[in-house]
């Protein structure tokens, strides 16, 4: 797999400036509406990762149905999983960045995110040389560890959203 982007540059670089971008974000925003708190952190994280992550997903949307359908669980037996995932972010996001997470929101993450460690952790035990679907196919990220950490790191987000 190319790791290089018809730009030149390094998949990972990218990946880092945007979550680099998104923490940024996030910071400024509890820096103006005061509230700094880890939870705010996470909650505020959270929504714009999903948004952004929503978005790139959506550029190339059958791409990204394809890419994600390679590796996740739930996505390769139902198609319409594929094809619902990036709203099924878009509406996460919103509802962590408006404030209205509930324990139903924070269940449905912490699943969708340790289902889709499953089926990245697989995928590195078996050693495929595929692409990440993570954003979407206009980055061509290979699955890796790190993308195994960011599903298990959201999960991780929502569990303590539920327990704290």
């Amino acid at each position: 797999m190319n790791n290089k982007q018809s730009l030149g540059l390094n998949p990972y670089l990218i990946l880092f400036v945007i979550l680099g971008a998104i923490v940024c974000t996030t910071l400024i925003v509890q820096f103006f509406l005061q509230i700094i708190t880890l939870k705010d952190f996470m909650r505020i994280f959270m929504g714009l990762f999903f948004i952004v992550f929503g978005f790139f997903k959506v550029l190339n949307w059958k791409g990204f149905v394809y890419a994600f359908s390679e590796y996740d669980i739930i996505a390769s037996k139902v198609k319409l999983y594929a094809y619902g995932y990036p709203l099924i972010e878009f509406f996460l996001g919103i509802m962590y960045l408006s404030n209205s997470a509930n324990l139903a929101i924070h269940v449905i993450t912490a699943l969708i995110m340790f289902m889709g460690s499953i089926g990245v952790l697989l995928s590195l035990q078996q050693q495929k040389e595929i692409q990440c679907a993570c954003l979407g196919t206009v980055v061509k990220l290979p699955i890796s560890s790190i993308t195994l950490i960011e599903d298990v790191g959201m999960g991780v987000m929502a569990l303590y959203m539920i327990f704290m």
